[in-house]
C-alpha cells in the first residue's frame, strides 16, 4: 500500500447511516428467515422459512383463547426477535380466522425452540426427535418408516451437471467444498488466499467502477477512444497489474500480470 505523505488529499465518509452500520459488527453473517403462525385444530403452527426456500414447520398443543384486543403486531415483534443467532428475521405472517391471544412467554419460548432445532443439517431423526419432545413440540410425519420432519426443500442451486470450479469460485473452506460436490460440482481449485501461488495470470477483481469511463474514454458514454493500450496499474513498490475492459458487461478485469 502507498504510504501518505503530508499535504494529501484524505476523503472522509460523511453519511451518518453508514457511519451507523460500520460502528457495528461488520463480519457477522446471517441467513434470512421468514416466520408464519396459523392457528389449528388443536393449537398453533409456527413455520420458519429460509431465504433458500428451506421451510421446516412445528405444531404446539395450545388451548384457544379470544383476544381482547388485536394481537398481530405484538405476535410479530416478539417472533421477530432472533437475537445471538444465524437467522435475520425478516418478514412474520400471522394467519389466525379469529383473533387469538397468544402469551408473549410462550410465543418467546416457541420461537427460542424452534431455532435451536431448525434446519438441523446431519442430525438423525432421532436425535431431533429428542431434542423436539424436550420442548414439548411435535413432528408432522409424511409417512413411511423413515418419515422425517416436514421440510420443503427447493435448493436456490441448480445442479452443476460436472460444471469444473477454479479459484475464481472463491470456495475457501471444506463446507463449501461439500455443498459444491453436493450439487454436482468439480472443484479444481481452492480460492487463492489459502491455495499455493498459481503460475501464468491470475484475475483479481472483476468490478463495475472503469478507469475508462472515469478518464472520458469510453465509447460506449460518447467518450473518445484511447489508442494505445493495455493498460497497467502500477503501485510504487514495483507491483504491475494489467487491465482488461469486458465493455459489453461494463467491467473492468484486473490481473496480477
Amino acid at each position: 500500500m502507498p504510504q501518505v505523505r503530508r499535504g494529501d488529499v484524505l476523503w472522509r465518509n460523511l453519511d451518518q447511516a453508514w457511519e451507523r452500520l460500520m460502528s457495528g459488527s461488520t463480519a457477522r453473517r446471517t441467513v434470512g428467515l421468514e416466520m408464519r403462525i396459523e392457528d389449528s385444530v388443536d393449537g398453533f403452527r409456527l413455520t420458519l422459512t429460509r431465504e433458500d426456500g428451506c421451510a421446516q414447520s412445528f405444531d404446539h398443543v395450545c388451548e384457544h383463547q379470544l383476544a381482547r384486543s388485536p394481537q398481530d403486531e405484538v405476535i410479530s415483534q416478539v417472533l421477530g426477535r432472533t437475537g445471538d443467532t444465524a437467522y435475520r428475521c425478516t418478514r412474520v405472517e400471522v394467519v389466525f380466522a379469529r383473533p387469538w391471544f397468544i402469551p408473549r412467554s410462550l410465543l418467546a419460548q416457541w420461537r427460542r425452540e424452534a431455532l435451536a432445532v431448525a434446519f438441523g443439517m446431519g442430525s438423525s431423526r432421532r436425535a431431533v426427535e429428542e431434542a423436539v419432545a424436550g420442548h414439548g413440540m411435535e413432528m408432522e410425519d409424511t409417512g413411511g418408516s423413515n418419515a422425517a420432519m416436514e421440510v420443503a426443500s427447493t435448493s436456490a442451486l441448480p445442479s452443476g451437471n460436472g460444471t469444473r470450479l477454479d479459484y475464481q469460485a472463491n470456495v475457501a473452506n471444506r463446507m463449501s467444498l461439500r455443498f459444491l460436490e453436493q450439487h454436482g460440482f468439480h472443484v479444481d481449485e481452492m480460492a487463492l488466499e489459502c491455495a499455493c501461488p498459481r503460475g501464468g495470470d491470475v484475475l483479481l477483481m472483476t468490478c463495475r467502477h472503469c478507469l475508462r469511463y472515469e478518464m472520458g474514454w469510453c465509447r460506449k458514454r460518447g467518450g473518445t477512444p484511447l489508442a494505445c493500450g493495455p493498460l497497467y496499474l502500477n503501485l510504487d513498490d514495483g507491483r504491475r497489474f494489467r487491465l482488461e475492459f469486458d465493455c459489453r458487461r461494463c467491467e473492468m478485469k484486473v490481473w496480477n500480470a
